[in-house]
C-alpha cells in the first residue's frame, strides 16, 4: 500500500516530441473510422461526391477544434484535455461540465471506441487469413459464431496492448510511433492508387459514382447528421494528443506542430484514399460492403494474394493502431481523474507506478469497461451503434470546451498564460456544427439504423451524460461537504501555476 501511496507524487515523465505528439494524434484518427465509415456515410447521404465533401468539411471542423485545443493546451500543460480545460472555462458551480465530461469519456466514450475497433480489426484479419469476406470458407459453424470471433480477437488483442501501456512508456509510444507509420504508408499506397485510377494508368471495371454528381443525394438533415458523426468519428484523435500534454518535452513549441501536422496529414490522406474506394468500386459495393469497404476495393483491384489477404492484414493492424493510442490516453484520463479527486480510490486511479511511470491500475479500469462494451451487446453490428453512442456526449462537450475558449477570449483578454490564438472562425463552425451534431441525430429520417431505432443511440449518449449528474453530486457535494475536501481546489492552482519554462 505503501507503494500505492507514493505513486500519487510521480510525475508524469516528459518524453513526448513532436513526432510522438503527431503520432498520438494520426494513430488514433487512423483507424477504423476510414477503412470502414465511408460506406455507411454513403448509405446515408445517398452520392459518394456529397461523401467526399464531408469527408473534407470533417478535415476543416477539426481544424478548427484543433485549433482552440492548442490555445488552451499551451495555457494548461498538463495531462486531461478536455477535463482540465472545461474545469478552467466553466469551473461553476464545482466543476459540473469538467466532472460530466469525465465520467462520459471513462465510461463511455474512451472505452466505447477501443470496444467498437475490436471487432473490425478482428474482421478485416479473418479476411485477408481465410480469403474472403468472412469465415464461410473456414467453416460453417465458425461462420455462424463470426461475431463473437471478432469480439474475441478485440478481447485478446486489447490486453496485450493494456499490458505494454502497463509495463512501458517508452515502448508504448514506440508500438504506437510503429503503427502509425505502418498506418500512414497504408493510407498513402492506397492514396496514390486512387490518382492512378482516375488517370487511366491502373483499369477498373466502370462505376456511375463521379457521372452521377449530387444526382440522389439525401434532403434531410438528419441524415447528414448521421453521416457526419461517422466522418467525425474518423477525425476524432484530432484531441488526443491534448491527454498527455503533461508528458509533451515543451507544449509551448511542439504542440501546435505535432497538432497541426497530424491533421493536415490525414485529411489530404483521407481525401485521397475515399477518392480511391469509390473509383474502384461500384455504388452497390460500396453500399454493401459496411465495415470491409477498404478490403472489397484491394480485392478488386489488387488481386487474390496482395488484395485478398496482405492489404486486408495491414489495415487491420492499422485498426490495432488507433486503439493502441487510445489505450495509452485512457490511462491518462483516467488518472488525472484520481489525481483531482473526482473519482474515489484516487490512491488506485490516480497511482503512476514509482519505476515504470505509468498509470497501472487506471489502465486496468480501462480494461475491464472495454470488456464491457465488447461482450455486453447481443450478436449484431456493434460498430456503427457504439460509434453513434459514443459520438453524441463526445461532441457535446468538445463544444462546450471550444466555445468557452471563444468566450475566454473576450472575457480574459489579456491572459498571461495566452501564447497561441486560433483564428475564431474555425472554432466558431466548430461549435456551430457541435450543435447540429447533438440535436438533429433525433430527429427521424428512416425508423432503423442499423438494426436500431434512430433514436436509440444518441438516447443512451444523452442518458450517460445526464446520469453522470448522480455521481457529480454524490462526490463533489454530499462527500465533499463531509469530508472537508475541496475538489475543485487544484483549478486555481493550476491558474497560478508558473509555466515560463515549458
Amino acid at each position: 500500500m505503501g507503494d500505492k501511496v507514493r505513486g500519487i507524487d510521480v510525475v508524469p515523465v516528459r518524453r513526448i516530441g513532436i513526432f510522438s505528439g503527431a503520432a498520438m494524434s494520426i494513430s488514433l484518427m487512423v483507424g477504423s473510422g476510414i477503412f470502414s465509415t465511408p460506406s455507411t456515410v454513403v448509405s446515408y447521404v445517398g452520392t459518394p461526391l456529397m461523401g467526399i465533401l464531408l469527408y473534407a468539411l470533417g478535415g476543416v471542423i477539426s481544424f478548427g477544434g484543433a485549433m482552440a485545443y492548442i490555445e488552451l493546451g499551451i495555457m494548461y500543460p498538463q495531462n486531461g484535455g478536455t477535463m482540465r480545460f472545461l474545469a478552467h472555462l466553466y469551473p461553476k458551480p464545482r466543476a459540473l461540465l469538467s466532472f460530466l465530461f469525465t465520467w462520459c469519456m471513462i465510461v463511455c466514450i474512451r472505452a466505447g471506441a477501443i470496444a467498437a475497433n475490436g471487432p473490425v480489426y478482428g474482421h478485416y484479419w479473418i479476411y485477408g487469413l481465410f480469403g474472403g469476406p468472412d469465415l464461410q470458407n473456414l467453416h460453417p459453424t465458425l461462420y455462424a459464431h463470426r461475431d463473437w470471433i471478432y469480439r474475441g480477437i478485440g478481447v485478446v488483442v486489447t490486453a496485450l496492448m493494456t499490458l505494454v501501456c502497463m509495463a512501458s512508456v517508452k515502448w508504448s509510444v514506440r508500438a504506437i510511433n510503429v503503427l502509425t507509420v505502418l498506418k500512414m504508408g497504408v493510407l498513402l499506397f492506397f492514396s496514390v492508387t486512387g490518382i492512378l485510377i482516375l488517370v487511366g494508368a491502373i483499369k477498373t471495371e466502370k462505376n456511375d459514382n463521379w457521372s452521377r454528381g449530387f444526382k440522389g443525394s439525401s434532403n434531410q438533415a438528419s441524415a447528414y447528421a448521421r453521416a457526419l458523426n461517422k466522418v467525425s468519428f474518423a477525425y476524432s484523435g484530432w484531441s488526443n494528443v491534448a491527454y498527455a500534454i503533461g508528458e509533451m518535452k515543451n507544449p509551448r513549441r511542439e504542440l501546435p506542430i505535432a497538432s497541426t501536422l497530424g491533421l493536415v496529414t490525414v485529411t489530404v490522406l483521407y481525401i485521397l484514399s475515399i477518392v480511391a474506394f469509390y473509383s474502384g468500386v461500384s455504388y452497390n459495393e460500396v453500399v454493401s460492403s459496411s465495415e470491409t469497404l477498404a478490403a472489397t476495393f484491394s480485392n478488386k483491384i489488387f488481386g487474390k494474394i496482395f488484395g485478398q489477404k496482405v492489404l486486408p492484414i495491414l489495415i487491420g493492424f492499422s485498426v490495432l493502431g488507433s486503439s493502441f493510442a487510445e489505450i495509452f490516453t485512457s490511462g491518462r484520463i483516467i488518472s488525472a481523474a484520481g489525481r483531482v479527486g473526482y473519482i474515489p480510490m484516487m490512491n488506485y486511479f490516480g497511482y503512476y507506478h514509482p519505476r515504470l511511470k505509468t498509470p497501472m491500475f487506471a489502465l486496468a479500469f480501462n480494461f475491464i469497461l472495454v470488456c464491457i462494451y465488447l461482450l455486453a451487446p447481443p450478436p449484431g453490428n456493434i460498430f456503427n451503434f457504439l460509434v453513434d453512442f459514443i459520438q453524441y456526449p463526445g461532441w457535446l462537450f468538445y463544444g462546450f470546451a471550444v466555445l468557452g475558449c471563444i468566450i475566454f477570449r473576450f472575457t480574459r483578454p489579456n491572459h498571461p498564460k495566452r501564447k497561441f490564438k486560433a483564428f475564431l472562425p474555425l472554432p466558431a463552425l466548430f461549435v456551430a456544427v457541435s450543435i447540429f451534431l447533438t440535436v438533429f441525430p433525433f430527429i427521424k429520417f428512416t425508423e432503423y439504423v442499423d438494426g436500431y431505432k434512430y433514436y436509440l443511440s444518441p438516447t443512451l449518449g444523452l442518458c450517460t451524460v445526464i446520469i453522470g449528474f448522480i455521481p457529480w453530486y454524490l462526490r463533489m457535494y454530499w462527500w465533499a461537504d463531509r469530508t472537508g475536501q475541496d475538489y475543485t481546489a487544484w483549478i486555481q492552482v493550476e491558474e497560478d501555476e508558473d509555466i515560463s519554462d515549458l
